[in-house]
């Protein structure tokens, strides 16, 4: 063997140990340190659902981005939907033995014998499945909709709800905005958000986690009443409200014509909530009297001025989020 192919021999195992104490450095004296302190945190999701939007998608997204279990809860008994198994998903049905478990919540009186408000049936669905929670070690239950994602933003889970010494935590929420009026999968197409809750058509008080194992109580669908409640600066909650026409009027179809107030006490605050209830309640007579698509003719014009992107909303105002698109194709 010539001295040429000797240095080039040389050169090769000097590169090797090179690149060996290169990954021992990364991996060993690095990277393990780091990952020993942000320690794995179970958090689930608590949510009730009816007609649910894309609702196998809102399970792919959640379980990709590392929530540990998915609680729902189908307001509707009778409604099946085409859910892909999944041992980390739990379904429960509003049936008797549901409203059985239901009954027996403690300080949950109020909510309970309302037989009508969604929000209720809200609440106490979510008091119930704390106890699986619970029971299947969940840390931390977050209490979201079907029509609602959680953002992390540029944190894992895990970083976001490690937190000690903490009841409960709130997430600021952003609005979807859709560009036009009949997206079917608003989950992967809808990017654009308001960002200043001054325009929102819905709320914009945030969405809530609980600590399972603390003594705070749900205090309504946004937050828990407890001793340490810490709102997050990392973390959003995407708001996907009306976000196709066709959704928007089988919705409030549904709702049909609901009181001004919440629990005949609250006053509803979103007009664009109430406007909608009255247009397609008259319209839905109207079509019941025998005026073939009279919703479809009177109402989308509103939708898309009140709701759609237009030239009324600032670009300022909304913030374009790619992320959640991104984990669905």
């Amino acid at each position: 063997m010539n001295e040429t192919y000797k240095k080039i021999i040389r050169t090769i195992v000097y590169i090797l140990i090179i690149l060996c104490i290169y990954h021992f450095l990364i991996n060993i004296v690095f990277y393990e340190p780091m990952t020993s302190i942000i320690k794995t945190v179970k958090v689930g999701i608590s949510t009730t659902v009816k007609n649910p939007h894309q609702l196998n998608d809102w399970i792919k997204y959640h379980l990709k981005i590392g929530f540990t279990k998915l609680y729902i809860v189908f307001d509707d008994e009778n409604e099946n939907y085409p859910i892909k198994k999944d041992p980390r998903v739990s379904i429960f049905k509003n049936n008797n033995q549901w409203k059985a478990e239901i009954s027996k919540l403690q300080n949950m009186d109020m909510f309970i014998n309302d037989t009508k408000e969604v929000m209720s049936r809200q609440i106490t669905n979510f008091a119930n499945v704390r106890k699986y929670a619970e029971e299947d070690g969940v840390e931390w239950l977050l209490h979201i909709d079907g029509d609602e994602l959680f953002y992390p933003e540029d944190q894992q889970i895990s970083t976001i709800f490690n937190q000690d010494n903490i009841d409960s935590i709130t997430f600021q929420n952003y609005e979807m905005i859709p560009k036009r009026d009949n997206y079917d999968n608003c989950f992967i197409y809808g990017i654009d958000f308001k960002i200043n809750p001054g325009i929102f058509n819905a709320y914009s008080n945030g969405k809530s986690a609980v600590r399972v194992k603390s003594s705070a109580e749900i205090a309504g669908v946004h937050g828990f009443n407890g001793d340490n409640n810490y709102r997050s600066s990392i973390g959003k909650i995407l708001h996907y409200p009306s976000c196709n026409f066709d959704e928007y009027i089988s919705k409030y179809k549904i709702l049909g014509k609901f009181d001004d107030a919440w629990w005949n006490s609250v006053k509803i605050p979103f007009k664009f909530h109430t406007d909608s209830r009255d247009l397609i309640t008259d319209c839905s007579r109207r079509e019941l009297d025998g005026e073939t698509n009279a919703c479809e003719n009177s109402v989308r014009d509103y939708y898309n001025k009140s709701n759609v992107y237009n030239r009324d909303i600032r670009s300022s105002d909304v913030k374009t989020i790619e992320f959640v698109k991104n984990q669905l194709i």
